[in-house]
């Protein structure tokens, strides 16, 4: 080894390690801010000057280059891996602004092919003497659940000027492909079709099987019951109750993780309802008790989502249960990005698309409200 190339390189490891030491000092001085590494920041220039000017071959190699050192694989259809500080922008955007994914489990997966395994309530146990003899205890009921996966994308454009004259790349990018995902996602969690995109809670009608009928019932459908009854519909708070109470002690045992899903309409009609109470409503309706916190309906939190349905007749307004038991969204890699500054002169148009399924996981663990037709 020549002595320039040692130089070099322990030019190299000092840099690296003078920045991890800066590092490590913002995120004492800052524990609430997340601090990048010199390789993270170098992809994050990179990124932004190739963003700035797409055609330009040596700007395209850099990110390349750039791309590996940070351990983000090529993608054989094209495109970049976009940098972690983007990516968790856009990740941070999603959660703020998709409730749906705050309730659900959500996990990283390498493959299509993911399968979750859920054990049904069958299985029993049985007393019996010291020398009794042992019978088998009745076997579990084991259910695959099996993510519809789609490209969630959106195609975002600039003025070549605008991005010129100094248009902050990555705030830009997170902030308007962050707020599409968001509202694409939870839209598909709701009702999604399962084709080309994830298997929505409500894909399949809910119907009012009960958990252990025979046969059972179909794991990507709910079970449902009247919220509303009568002509006209009228909201009830009995049914309310009854709703709440069907669902399996399992889940309804944790009442901080069960949950009310409902659009903002709905929830008005119930705060109404409570309103025309006689005495202390507090059993029904509770406000927030702190900064933060939120409105509480039989005890249990209130979660609203304009992409609910709103409450009228046969439809489905109301999803309460343990959401993190009843729903699973899976990621596979992460967000990748094309530029096209040629198909439309004086712009440049960025594509930005992510690999999401979604399924239901449990279908005991969350119940469906419905507007009965009378």
């Amino acid at each position: 080894m020549s002595v320039a190339s040692a130089l070099g390189q322990l030019n190299t490891a000092t840099y690296d390690a003078v920045a991890g030491l800066k590092a490590r000092l913002d995120a004492f001085e800052n524990p609430g801010r997340k601090t990048y590494g010199a390789r993270h920041k170098a992809h994050r220039e990179a990124f932004e000057a190739w963003a700035r000017a797409p055609r330009d071959l040596n700007l395209q190699s850099a990110l390349t280059r750039n791309q590996k050192d940070v351990e983000i694989a090529s993608d054989p259809s094209g495109g970049f891996g976009v940098p972690l500080q983007l990516e968790d922008q856009l990740r941070a955007l999603q959660d703020t602004r998709n409730v749906a994914r705050r309730l659900a489990t959500v996990v990283e997966v390498d493959t299509n092919d993911y399968r979750a395994v859920v054990v049904g309530d069958e299985t029993t146990a049985a007393w019996a003497a010291e020398t009794d003899a042992r019978t088998n205890a009745t076997e579990p009921d084991f259910r695959q659940t099996v993510p519809t996966f789609g490209d969630l994308h959106v195609i975002l454009r600039a003025s070549t000027w605008a991005v010129e004259d100094g248009l902050d790349i990555l705030g830009w990018l997170s902030l308007a492909a962050g707020n599409a995902f968001a509202k694409a996602e939870i839209t598909a969690m709701i009702s999604g079709t399962g084709s080309g995109q994830p298997r929505g809670l409500a894909a399949n009608a809910p119907v009012t099987t009960d958990d252990a009928a025979s046969p059972l019932r179909d794991s990507q459908t709910l079970k449902y019951l009247p919220v509303a009854t009568g002509s006209p519909l009228a909201m009830s708070a009995d049914l309310l109750v009854d709703l709440q109470a069907d669902l399996p002690e399992e889940f309804l045992a944790a009442p901080d993780r069960c949950t009310w899903l409902m659009a903002p309409s709905t929830w008005a009609a119930i705060r109404k309802l409570a309103a025309e109470m006689t005495g202390d409503a507090g059993w029904f309706v509770g406000p927030p008790q702190q900064p933060g916190a939120i409105a509480t309906l039989l005890g249990c939190g209130v979660v609203l989502a304009a992409q609910m349905p709103a409450a009228t007749s046969d439809a489905l307004p109301l999803l309460f249960g343990d959401f993190a038991g009843g729903y699973l969204l899976a990621e596979r890699g992460g967000t990748r990005i094309t530029a096209d500054a040629m198909s439309t002169p004086g712009y440049i148009d960025y594509h930005l698309r992510r690999r999401v399924g979604g399924a239901i996981l449990n279908n005991r663990a969350v119940r469906a409200g419905k507007f009965a037709i009378a």
